[in-house]
């Protein structure tokens, strides 16, 4: 594919000082879109806790399924967030946050929903039947535990594909089995980072709900995304995409020649300056 001859050159840091740079450049950035976040997931937290209160089946389905919609678009524009972050991307907050909604809203809906139920089912559970009635099944404690791991391994990769690609289902299965087999321990291991987070907490509970507001959402996607962009760029070609279809969105890097004429030019205009201003 063409790209733009600015495209890719230049400073791009990697590995932990990319990781701090994102952190310092985007963090009021990422609460926002995390507070946004929040509100559309709180439909499904309240439904989820009513269906625990009355411990009926049949109201976690009837409510699950319309929060899930909100949720969907919600998790979506939190990926969108974080993924234009990791390209660097232009564009305001809220431009872009409006943008991801438009674009992704239709799209997001039927994972959203999935999503809904799957957490749904796993919390209704584990606060109705208790996780030691679990655990004296060891059949059934082992497949929560796999199922929890299978949720989260199909959805740490899931999510940022709705969210780039527009696709058929299948073809979005089929990709996501390539990609995770081609770069299978660093899928596991983002998919158990993933994990670990919210088993943390939710063992925190009710002290984590504080910081909710604070980490909540960006902190673990923004980290798991971090994680697989290089490999997902390297495999879909995301960035070289998104060049030829925007080329707006393409972000400006100097080459290591521009950074040096600058700073050149720099230094001979303070000098000039210097030499130039009234001696006291």
């Amino acid at each position: 594919m063409n790209t733009p001859a600015k495209y890719g050159a230049g400073r791009r840091l990697s590995g932990k000082n990319r990781y701090l740079e994102l952190l310092s450049r985007d963090l009021v950035r990422f609460l926002q879109v995390n507070l946004l976040t929040i509100l559309c997931l709180l439909p499904l937290l309240l439904a989820v806790d009513y269906a625990i209160v009355t411990r009926s089946v049949l109201v976690l389905l009837c409510l699950c399924i319309p929060s899930g919609i909100p949720a969907g678009a919600g998790i979506t524009g939190m990926y969108d967030c974080v993924l234009r972050s990791l390209r660097d991307a232009p564009g305001g907050m809220w431009e872009n946050y409006k943008k991801a909604w438009k674009q992704n809203f239709k799209g997001a809906i039927l994972p959203g929903i999935v999503f809904s139920l799957v957490v749904g089912f796993y919390g209704f559970v584990l606060f109705v039947l208790g996780l030691g009635e679990i655990a004296n099944g060891k059949l059934f404690y082992a497949l929560y535990l796999v199922g929890i791991f299978l949720f989260s391994l199909i959805y740490t990769v899931l999510w940022p594909m709705y969210t780039l690609f527009a696709l058929k289902p299948s073809d979005f299965f089929r990709n996501q089995l390539l990609f995770t087999v081609r770069y299978f321990f660093r899928v596991i291991g983002t998919s158990l980072l993933n994990l670990g987070y919210w088993v943390l907490m939710l063992l925190l509970v009710p002290y984590s709900l504080v910081l909710m507001p604070f980490f909540g959402f960006w902190f673990i996607i923004f980290s798991s995304s971090f994680l697989l962009y290089d490999s997902m760029n390297e495999m879909f070609q995301i960035e070289e995409s998104i060049a030829d279809l925007y080329p707006d969105q393409v972000p400006f890097y100097e080459t290591d020649e521009e950074w040096l004429e600058r700073k050149q030019r720099e230094n001979e205009t303070t000098e000039a300056e210097t030499e130039s201003s009234p001696k006291v």
